[in-house]
């Protein structure tokens, strides 16, 4: 999954946490806020633009 298509389903842009590139290859993490327990969120971790790794946390 790309980052535009995790953008149309969530519908908004998330905070950019890292992003660096190294050679060829660009890395970056974002995070979005959530509901539910107190710090709910969502991170995802992108690899020249696709998605490589998902993590959650306290989400409804």
């Amino acid at each position: 999954m790309s980052y535009r298509r995790a953008v149309e389903i969530l519908g908004c842009h998330g905070r950019a946490v890292t992003s660096m590139r190294i050679g060829k290859t660009h890395r970056s993490t974002y995070s979005w806020r959530g509901t539910g327990s107190y710090g709910a969120n969502l991170t995802l971790s992108f690899r020249n633009g696709y998605l490589t790794s998902k993590s959650q946390l306290g989400l409804n």
